[in-house]
């Protein structure tokens, strides 16, 4: 049995059942596919467990103790009790509060920080339990390893950027100029040529920009559909590079050329040939394809995290 009908059949979320496996309550069997992605199987024992657990723990026990009556029965009666008494604690607490919340008048209730003060300076008023709604070590272990690939998509963007903005700058501002030993250089005149070519030669980095900041808002905590939302732009930036006018691809590859036309790796590795110019052509592309290779990963990854 999946996680999904686990948590139809029982009412628990994915991250509570996921807890309690944590927490050692259930041992579910653990399935390996031939990706080598390990899957989460629950048998009938183990849904009846989740189910008596559940019910503990809305009855009020802590995890702690549901633990101590698996391993050890005879202490049940002990467990019991403390439990009761801790109950009869906070059904004290509780009242006083209650006590303290039906004294108050609709002229003591001007804002929240009223109501707090109250309840504070109240000498019934005491801390009430705490929800226990927080994550194991090995859940947030988990969480970390779900997103490091998303982390690395978002480092390759960042490259991209830091190889498309000099391209986009060149090809917007720079005029290139033939040296009479031969290549070229760039003069600067900081004044843009045709509108249309600015706009094209800045396209691409604007839509990786933006995929690189909705990419920083999802590893922040964002949900799935920012990872998407900037999958989805690195793509668009692509297209925009592929979709280049002509004369701004041209333009483009002079500065591509005078970076790379005589580095080492032309010399050992291509010669004199097409073929280094397509591939110091197709270098501004590695870093796209890797981020969206990576996003997609992460996304993949994203269905085995909790729920929030």
């Amino acid at each position: 049995m999946r996680m999904k009908e686990v948590c139809d059949r029982t009412g628990l979320t994915d991250r509570a059942v996921r807890l309690y496996i944590d927490s050692g309550l259930v041992a579910p069997e653990r399935v390996s596919s031939y990706t080598g992605r390990s899957a989460i199987h629950f048998s009938e024992g183990d849904v009846a467990v989740l189910e008596a657990v559940a019910t503990l723990r809305r009855a009020g026990f802590a995890i702690g103790d549901i633990k101590t009556m698996m391993d050890a029965p005879d202490d049940i009666p002990a467990v019991i009790a403390a439990h009761r008494a801790h109950l009869a604690e906070d059904i004290e607490q509780k009242q006083a509060v209650l006590r303290t919340l039906s004294g108050l008048g609709d002229a003591d209730c001007h804002s929240y920080a009223d109501v707090a003060d109250i309840i504070r300076n109240s000498a019934s008023s005491t801390t009430l339990p705490k929800e226990d709604l927080g994550m194991s070590f090995k859940e947030i272990k988990r969480i970390i390893r779900g997103r490091i690939p998303s982390l690395l998509a978002l480092v390759a963007m960042v490259i991209g950027l830091g190889n498309l903005y000099p391209l986009a700058y060149n090809t917007s501002f720079a005029e290139p100029m033939i040296k009479s030993g031969g290549g070229y250089e760039l003069h600067f005149s900081f004044t843009a040529h045709e509108g249309q070519f600015v706009l094209a030669a800045y396209m691409p980095v604007l839509l990786l920009t933006a995929g690189a900041v909705l990419l920083v808002v999802y590893l922040l905590g964002g949900k799935k559909r920012w990872l998407i939302a900037s999958l989805c732009c690195c793509a668009a930036s692509v297209l925009a590079m592929l979709l280049l006018p002509t004369q701004v691809e041209q333009r483009m590859f002079i500065y591509e050329f005078t970076n790379y036309r005589y580095s080492f790796m032309h010399s050992i590795f291509f010669g004199t040939s097409k073929a280094f110019d397509r591939f110091i052509q197709a270098l501004k592309y590695i870093p796209h394809i890797l981020a969206l290779i990576l996003g997609i990963i992460g996304l993949w990854r994203e269905k085995e995290l909790p729920e929030a």
